[in-house]
């Protein structure tokens, strides 16, 4: 019997397998919001906590020769979960017949960073095999650390469950002690959220938690603030580090439920999170080119309450306390450091104010 258009068919098929696409699992903006950026946020660098972990875990690979950074490609997941009318066994075949080319492949390139995340893939979604998963997918963190989507695969495979130790240990030593586990169970509850998005949302909080511990520390005293525009006044302090601005927005707890519509991200500003922050607080939060969206959502949902915001651009620091209200945010303490007399008189009623009053 000729079975050369049955062998044709299953060499078409790892070739659709292996050349995968993207993973279109998007979250839509609000029409309102459609100038936000679509994808999960700017690149960040991988924290070294988190390749420290990855160097004990990955898959080991022979030889020395790493793969130069012009040749890393970006992760291309299998099209194995594309078609969901095929049966569960025609899928797994599937999987398990990428899963045999992938690691022959392999065998002539041990370092691509792609086949690696190809196979973290397949392992997590069809072998039900998360250690073997967590390995690939630092090894291709390993091999491409530039590549965001080797960075956010390691970290949602962090943080499902059932991994919390493994998480636990690729945090810097100082965060352990975070309330990251109390944040990690907010990050859960996401709705409308792809899966790299909740890992990297789990990054965000941990790093506005330690933001937050440290704003507490800061030396503050009282002063007699005038009504500002905060987004304008703090983008005006980032000057050209605007891109490198972290918000963090702290209430007390009791008043969670005023933040709750931001787990829908299909109904939130890219980027901007709650969860809990240390010292039983709760905390609106947003890094880069998303920042301004903390300030506006805080704005709107938490209008005169008694909230502290931190903010870092590089390493520059300030803590301002006071309250939203319709005339824009009054600051009532103040902690900066280095200090810094300009921007303390954009936020203080002048003497001349005062006169003409």
């Amino acid at each position: 019997m000729n079975n050369w258009p049955l062998a044709l068919g299953i060499s078409l098929l790892l070739s659709v397998v292996l050349t995968g696409c993207r993973d279109q699992r998007a979250v839509h903006p609000p029409a309102a919001k459609s100038a936000a950026a679509k994808k999960v946020g700017p690149s960040r660098r991988v924290p070294k906590a988190l390749l420290h972990y990855c160097r004990t875990v990955a898959t080991p690979v022979s030889g020395s020769t790493k793969t130069s950074t012009a040749e890393q490609l970006p992760a291309v997941p299998p099209v194995l979960y594309d078609d969901p009318t095929l049966p569960a066994a025609d899928r797994r075949l599937r999987a398990l017949e990428a899963l045999d080319n992938l690691k022959a492949r392999l065998e002539k390139s041990p370092r691509d960073a792609q086949l690696h995340h190809q196979l973290g893939v397949i392992f997590r979604d069809f072998m039900e095999h998360p250690e073997a998963a967590l390995g690939h997918f630092c090894r291709a963190l390993i091999e491409a650390p530039q590549i965001d989507d080797y960075r956010l695969a390691t970290l949602n495979q962090l943080t499902l469950p059932g991994q919390e130790t493994k998480l636990e240990l690729a945090l810097r030593p100082g965060d352990r002690t975070l309330p990251w586990r109390l944040a990690l169970a907010e990050i859960r509850q996401l709705v409308n959220a792809s899966d790299h998005e909740r890992g990297d949302a789990f990054s965000l909080v941990v790093r506005a938690q330690r933001m937050l511990r440290t704003a507490r520390s800061l030396n503050r005293r009282r002063i007699r603030g005038r009504a500002i525009n905060l987004v304008r006044i703090l983008e005006d302090w980032a000057g050209s580090e605007l891109e490198a601005l972290r918000v963090a927005i702290a209430f007390p707890r009791r008043h969670r439920a005023r933040v709750r519509s931001l787990r829908d991200r299909s109904q939130s500003f890219t980027g901007t999170y709650a969860a809990p922050g240390p010292a039983n607080r709760w905390m609106v939060l947003a890094e880069n080119n998303d920042a301004r969206g903390a300030i506006i959502t805080a704005k709107r949902l938490l209008s005169r309450l008694d909230v502290g915001v931190s903010a870092i651009a590089g390493h520059r620091q300030i803590y301002v306390i006071g309250r939203f209200g319709p005339d824009g945010f009054t600051p009532r303490y103040l902690a900066m450091d280095p200090h810094n007399p300009k921007f303390e008189l954009q936020l203080v009623v002048s003497p001349a104010t005062e006169t003409e009053k």
